[in-house]
């Protein structure tokens, strides 16, 4: 009998031994920290947002999920270790955009599963900010969504990542940004500076050549409201007749106001022709002269269909 027992003791031992054993093993493998790192990087590589923004702590989806170009690929963790707190830092390599990076993932335990199986949570959640900053228009593409420009001052977004910030309306646009951010908790700062798009300059050069060309109409020394003229001595023998020689070179500048631009436009000559008669002698004379002229206005209406410009 006494022996019975001690080999049921004894099986009983290894038993829990092999069990013991197999929470370790469990622990140090499938429940390991490592393990949600990878978890989330490999969803986030097959671009599982949704389970991806599950596993990272999120209540909620972020709003841009980036293209499959500018996704981690070749995930492989390349060092843990633990912090005098209790927390791990997991660090993570990876290829993205044709180049190496790595990020660092900080982690922190749960309370465990039955009491016997870790559980681990992103102590610092593997999201960045990104800050675009635009004035006179109300969208800002993300990554090749339409944000709202006041959503994207502040918007959260995974990591590790490429993005991209654009802003750009038919009249106005801004130059595009690119960048890889990889590390939890980082901001990135874009402000959008915007300039004419062609249209714009096509469409406030067609207006300056009517507004040019209705002064040179005019048979007239000095076209009412018109940025040229001269004054002659000599009686006018014949009406004089204007045209443009040289049309101005545009400038467009921003101003207070994001809905409204000036206009500069310098270097213009235009040229009169007329027949002149001597008050002296009575005796005519052809006449041509060469005028220089500006003009400045503004833009204005920029954030409709038909903007407007007004000259000074």
């Amino acid at each position: 009998m006494k022996r019975v027992v001690i080999i049921v003791t004894a099986g009983l031992a290894g038993v829990i031994a092999l069990w013991i054993g197999g929470v370790v093993w469990l622990n140090a493998t499938v429940y390991a920290p490592q393990t949600l790192v990878e978890d989330y990087l490999e969803a986030w590589e097959s671009g599982d947002l949704a389970t991806a923004s599950a596993l990272a702590g999120q209540e909620t989806t972020p709003l841009i999920s980036p293209a499959a170009d500018d996704l981690p690929r070749g995930i492989a963790i390349t060092g843990i270790q633990p912090t005098d707190d209790g927390r791990v830092l997991v660090q993570a390599s990876y290829t993205l955009a044709g180049e190496t990076e790595s990020s660092v993932f900080t982690l922190e335990p749960l309370p465990r599963t039955w009491g016997l199986f870790n559980r681990w949570g992103f102590s610092l959640p593997p999201t960045a900010t990104i800050s675009a900053t635009v004035d006179g228009l109300d969208t800002v593409t993300v990554s090749g969504v339409d944000v709202d420009a006041s959503d994207a001052q502040q918007l959260s977004v995974l990591v590790p990542a490429r993005y991209s910030t654009r802003a750009g309306s038919q009249w106005l646009e801004s130059r595009s940004f690119s960048t890889t951010i990889s590390e939890p908790g980082s901001t990135w700062s874009v402000p959008l500076d915007l300039r004419p798009t062609d249209a714009l300059v096509a469409e406030v050069s067609a207006a300056v050549d009517e507004y040019l060309a209705e002064c040179a109409m005019r048979q007239v020394l000095q076209p009412a409201s018109c940025p040229f003229g001269v004054r002659v001595v000599d009686r006018l023998a014949t009406l004089p007749t204007w045209s443009i020689s040289q049309p101005p070179a545009l400038s467009l500048e921003p101003t207070t106001d994001p809905t409204a631009w000036d206009m500069v436009a310098l270097g213009g000559e235009a040229t009169i022709e007329a027949t002149l008669q001597s008050i002296f002698d009575g005796s005519l004379r052809g006449y041509e002269e060469r005028v220089s002229f500006g003009l400045t206005g503004s833009i204005v209406g920029l954030d409709t269909d038909s903007p407007a410009l007004r000259i000074d």
